[in-house]
């Protein structure tokens, strides 16, 4: 979400939007706080201390980040910002290359506690740390002063001593780098409770108080402490991953029979089916209007990451080779899991523009999933259930049985453009 944050001189706490923005002071405001909305003034800040219990509790810490100013002297280094997938690098913020110690300056000090705090077998102590707030001067439409965006909420997980380079100076000097884990706010609808903030900043809430208001996410580490982080990762791709039931057939299925018999025929004869993997990509393509054929199959050593390669053409009717597109495909007939150093050596082999397509009689693991996601591999993944499906498809249209459609299979591509590059099945019309 993204606020507008006007300077300190002119700001409308009242207003709950400027200029059809949501304002960030009015968001922020604890009625009652004699600071009236969070107002951070520095790259790591904290709102004014709270007793508790003869003790000084911080109430959260928001750390800006300004990606446009990345490698300037003003913020001579870059974080790394990927809240999607869980994590920020946070470079702290020490600039000074003639303070020989990091960790004396006030924000990093002020990290190194809170870090303390959140790493501490006490669930008392885990009660009293402080969310991590990360913040960019993102605007709405693009990098922009006077706007800040909320990238999500935070336990540090790591803190490293660095040497850095000031870009002004041939200086080195040292500063801290945090790991902050960014946690899944989703049982909560994606949103940090405000209400849960301000009872942190206000002298009379209590640290019971404060845990009711937590999100889900906060209050499970709150209990189960700093080893419970990893599963609490806010991961963006995680929702687009399907479960393994999801790409077999089900057990004792008439499907699941016609894959494992499928599986059967070619276990002397791994690379054969590479005929069905195409004539199944062939299928995916052809049931969805899409004009694709496939131009040839690997020879049996040496295929360099596929084994098949095929042609999209978005205009036909027009001629121009440009139009035309690359498929290279893979097939592994197997029963485990599919290795995801197969796809990323298919993934290596493409250029721009070209689409791979992997085919397997087995399944594709989270793991996997999320790295082609991660790295957007262009690849049309078929697990097992489809291939079944698509070969009972095909028994059904031709009243062939198994026995009699694998082996018909085998002619049908084998001689096919053998010696070609992958750049001829373009060019050729």
């Amino acid at each position: 979400m993204t606020y507008r944050f006007p300077t300190l001189s002119n700001t409308p706490v009242g207003d709950p939007e400027i200029a059809g923005v949501p304002n960030w002071f009015y968001v922020t405001d604890s009625l009652g706080d004699s600071e009236r909305g969070l107002r951070p003034q520095a790259g790591i800040w904290n709102p004014r201390l709270v007793q508790r219990n003869q003790t000084s509790q911080i109430p959260l810490v928001i750390c800006t980040s300004s990606p446009h100013k990345g490698g300037t002297a003003e913020t001579p280094w870059a974080d790394v910002l990927r809240p999607d997938d869980g994590y920020v690098i946070y470079y702290g913020d020490n600039k000074d290359p003639a303070n020989r110690d990091a960790t004396t300056v006030r924000g990093n000090r002020t990290m190194l506690e809170v870090m303390r705090l959140q790493h501490s077998a006490s669930r008392a102590e885990r009660l009293m740390a402080p969310p991590i707030l990360v913040v960019t001067t993102h605007g709405a439409t693009g990098l922009g002063k006077g706007f800040r965006r909320v990238e999500g909420l935070g336990v540090i997980t790591r803190a490293e001593v660095i040497s850095q380079r000031h870009a002004d100076q041939p200086l080195s000097f040292q500063n801290l780098r945090f790991e902050i884990a960014i946690v899944d706010l989703k049982d909560d609808g994606d949103a940090i409770p405000m209400s849960w903030i301000n009872a942190r900043r206000r002298e009379a809430g209590g640290l019971v108080e404060q845990y009711e208001l937590a999100p889900h996410a906060w209050r499970r580490f709150v209990d189960e402490g700093i080893t419970v982080v990893d599963k609490l990762r806010r991961n963006v791709l995680r929702g687009m991953v399907r479960s393994s039931n999801l790409q077999l057939p089900s057990k004792g299925s008439p499907l699941e029979d016609l894959l494992i018999r499928t599986v059967a025929y070619f276990d002397f004869s791994k690379h054969d089916f590479e005929t069905v993997a195409a004539r199944v990509v062939e299928r995916i393509f052809d049931d969805q209007g899409v004009n694709y054929r496939t131009g040839w199959l690997t020879p049996r050593s040496g295929d360099g990451g596929y084994d098949f390669v095929g042609r999209i053409d978005f205009d036909p009717a027009g001629g121009f080779p440009s139009s035309r597109q690359v498929v290279l495909g893979q097939a592994k007939c197997e029963r485990g899991s599919t290795n995801g150093r197969d796809l990323a050596r298919l993934a290596a082999r493409l250029r721009r523009g070209w689409h791979g397509a992997y085919v397997t009689t087995a399944n594709f693991t989270e793991g996997v999933q999320r790295e082609v996601l991660s790295d957007r591999y262009p690849l049309l993944m078929v697990p097992g259930l489809r291939v079944a499906s698509i070969i009972k498809d095909e028994l059904d249209s031709t009243g062939k049985t198994l026995d009699d459609y694998l082996p018909s299979l085998e002619g049908r591509y084998k001689t096919s453009g053998v010696g070609l590059s992958d750049v001829d099945l373009v060019l050729l019309g």
